[in-house]
């Protein structure tokens, strides 16, 4: 019941945006915003997609040894989200 509890609560606070755009300011800022919105986020949907693909196959070689899955788990930790920033751009100061 967690899980689905959590489910819908994000699912109502990631369609916020959407539904006090297209009630405030109506359908075409909606689109607009809409196609914003899905640009914005596809370098990082991408990126993060193929990391937890390698991810995967990484713990899944690790996965008898307890310490080096801790190990691993706070290095990539640390180091992912640099690289993923390097990827698509710094961050603006």
């Amino acid at each position: 019941m967690k899980i689905s509890g959590g489910r819908i609560i994000w699912y109502f606070n990631s369609s916020f945006d959407g539904l006090l755009i297209g009630k405030i300011l109506g359908n075409r800022a909606l689109g607009l915003y809409s196609v914003a919105n899905t640009l914005a986020y596809l370098p990082a949907s991408k990126v993060l997609g193929l990391s937890n693909q390698i991810a995967f196959a990484a713990y899944s070689r690790l996965q008898d040894d307890r310490v080096r899955v801790r190990h691993t788990f706070w290095r990539a930790r640390v180091l992912l989200p640099s690289h993923f920033f390097r990827c698509v751009g710094e961050c603006p100061p």
